[in-house]
């Protein structure tokens, strides 16, 4: 009795040592990351570097060296060239949009902490390895299923195209094209099969599986499969993926902004926390998908915004589809080419598919959640899944609700001014997400619908926005609505307003919707008033300019309009009062005159411009008038977007800390 006593000690010991040890880790991780530190044996002195070329893509170079740093050049490298290349040297760039995609992060859990432009370079050596990885991606290039072939061996899915890449994202099935325990476990499976007459086998299987983790980049799916597959007969499975998931956290903190490492070890723990039991296989499958589905959704909601019902679902025809025919015909296609039609009808059956489920729209759109919002669906998913019903589904289900309308409980009106570079995006939520207004969409020159797909998109999902109530475009100007075709087929748009002057090849594209000329007037609905009424033939001139009030504060918007159109206010309106000013035209030094700052008297001015711009923007006539008036000034150059939020008091936000 004593004996079993003591045993259930040790274990009770080992476990709270092995969670101290994780809350440790933590702790450590969150101080690292809020003081930005890193590991790096570079800094912005550095002129030169030597290194290995560990791979190549159009121009940029991935050049590694105990450390690895991402090489932009026009020189001509090799997979597996060893070189010194003189140049220079620069930090990666931040997000510049609240709840966006931040390079600088994705970098750091990449342990990738700088960018170098090499202008000279030495071949000194050959590094025999990764000119052995050079002759397999060689040799994989000459299939017609390349891409297949590169994604599940290689563990590289980059050569597949963008819109297959967002549908297999969008149905919830991108984590079948990681490397991850399946591919580690098949792997295991075969060469167990063909050494088990060996003596030592074991020792060789080991040697090979930690070969290909080297070999695929050591992906990080691929090294917690690993270590999972080295640790799990000595460990419980559960506690060796936590001890795995610390040990690996260590060594660097900034795997937390790594999605691939996030998702890969929280459906893991909770596959083996909650592990589902049925004896019908596919409904174990749809189980098991329910789970993957529900775990994931904090994770999607943090990065993508968006969830698709239908996942569980599909997941129950790719799951086996991918893990039973897909990926070990990869293998096969891989050793006997002779197989590779076959490969590539079915991958193209597989892409026809996603593509066709992406017409079954059961999407929700989710803003991103707060810590708390996060552990709630977490307990809500061990309590449901810990014995498993359907009926207790509807918890998660009350949960998802509750994410849904948490956004409409924002008391306040809040305006934000977008980073899009050279060009203008104002959001204004009113309270409680009643109305939704965008003014202007931004655009650039030889781009089609990045700002849409990368800014503006993304980062009204991240706000739980799905429609639009009025998108107005002050003026028809590239930069200011380029990106409104793109937002009318993404989000259901209610109104359309354009100024009075002639159309824009762009306003023209919105004919069908059946946009609505203003020049003077006021919306009720959203409380603006329009004050430019006159066409002198000059799109920039004939912007709309719109006066409004939220909670109390004055708000005076100019797009693009210059001297003119300010004499033209000051002469025919009397405004009694500005809170916030924004800018016209950018701060060009054809707007903004002292007469009318002197009149208006703004607290705030707001100035929308792109960084390093060719038109000198904003004039520094411009911002010493304003500077000699004490006007608070925010530009999206230097500050990044500026989130104003209505409350008693104003409270302004900015994305970069350098406000």
């Amino acid at each position: 009795m004593s004996k079993v006593l003591g045993n259930l000690l040790t274990i009770k010991l080992k476990i709270i040592l092995l969670f101290s040890f994780f809350l440790l880790i933590i702790v450590y991780a969150s101080i690292f990351i809020l003081n930005d530190k890193t590991n790096s044996k570079y800094d912005l002195n550095t002129k030169e570097i030597k290194g290995v070329v560990t791979e190549k893509e159009e121009g940029k170079y991935l050049v590694c060296n105990q450390e690895c740093i991402i090489v932009t050049s026009d020189l001509k490298l090799a997979v597996g060239d060893i070189v010194i290349l003189k140049g220079n040297i620069k930090k990666p760039w931040e997000n510049t949009n609240f709840n966006m995609f931040n390079y600088k992060n994705y970098l750091y859990s990449n342990n990738i902490y700088y960018l170098f432009d090499a202008t000279t370079k030495e071949v000194i050596g050959t590094n025999q390895f990764y000119r052995f990885k050079n002759k397999i991606i060689e040799y994989i290039s000459s299939f017609k299923s390349q891409k297949y072939l590169n994604t599940f061996i290689m563990g590289n899915s980059d050569a597949l195209e963008d819109d297959i890449k967002d549908s297999y994202r969008y149905n919830g099935i991108s984590h079948l094209l990681s490397i991850s325990g399946m591919h580690i476990s098949l792997f295991a499976f075969i060469l167990k099969y063909l050494l088990k007459k060996i003596p030592g086998h074991m020792l060789l299987i080991k040697s090979f599986l930690l070969f290909y983790v080297i070999l695929t980049g050591f992906k990080l799916s691929a090294i917690r499969s690993f270590f999972l597959f080295l640790t799990s007969s000595k460990i419980k499975p559960i506690f060796s993926l936590i001890l795995i998931f610390s040990i690996m956290l260590a060594y660097n903190p900034y795997y937390l902004y790594n999605i691939s490492f996030i998702f890969s070890f929280v459906i893991t723990f909770f596959i083996l926390l909650l592990p589902i039991k049925d004896k019908n296989y596919f409904f174990k499958v749809f189980k098991t998908s329910l789970l993957c589905f529900f775990v994931s959704i904090p994770i999607l909601t943090m990065t993508s915004y968006e969830i698709n019902f239908l996942s569980p679902i599909l997941n129950v025809f790719f799951i086996p589809f991918v893990s039973f025919i897909i990926f070990p015909l990869t293998i096969l296609t891989f050793f006997i080419k002779i197989f590779d039609p076959v490969l590539f009808y079915l991958t193209n059956l597989l892409e026809e598919f996603s593509l066709f489920s992406n017409y079954f729209n059961l999407s929700l759109v989710l803003s991103k959640p707060p810590l708390w919002l996060i552990i709630m669906y977490y307990l809500g998913i061990i309590w449901t899944f810990k014995k498993f019903r359907f009926a207790k589904q509807f918890l998660l289900l009350i949960i998802i609700i509750f994410h849904y309308l948490l956004p409409k409980f924002n008391p306040y009106p809040v305006l934000t001014m977008l980073d899009v570079n050279q060009g203008d995006a104002i959001l204004i939520e009113f309270e409680h997400q009643s109305k939704v207004v965008l003014i202007d969409t931004g655009g650039k020159y030889n781009t089609k619908g990045d700002i849409s797909k990368y800014t503006l998109i993304p980062y009204m999902k991240s706000k739980g926005i799905s429609s639009i109530d009025y998108l107005i475009l002050s003026h028809g100007d590239l930069d200011h609505a380029k990106e409104s075709y793109d937002l009318v087929t993404n989000f259901d748009v209610k109104h359309i307003i354009i100024n009075s002057g002639n159309d824009s090849e762009y306003e023209m594209l919105l004919k069908k919707y059946k946009p609505y000329k203003i020049s003077e007037g006021y919306i009720e609905d959203i409380g603006f008033k329009f004050l430019n009424n006159k066409d002198i033939d000059d799109e920039n001139e004939d912007s709309l300019i719109i006066y409004t009030k939220l909670n109390n504060y004055y708000i005076l918007l100019m797009g693009d309009a210059g001297f003119t159109s300010e004499e033209y206010i000051l002469n025919k309106y009397k405004i009694e009062k500005v809170d916030i000013l924004k800018i016209g035209h950018h701060g060009s030094k054809y707007a903004t005159s002292k007469q009318f700052l002197d009149y208006i008297k703004p607290k705030i001015a707001l100035i929308s411009v792109g960084k390093n711009n060719n038109y000198g923007h904003p004039a520094s006539r411009v911002i010493n008038d304003l500077k000699k008036r004490d006007i608070a000034t925010y530009m999206t150059s230097v500050n990044g977007s500026i989130e104003i939020i209505f409350g008693d008091e104003l409270t302004i936000n900015t994305c970069l800390d350098s406000a």
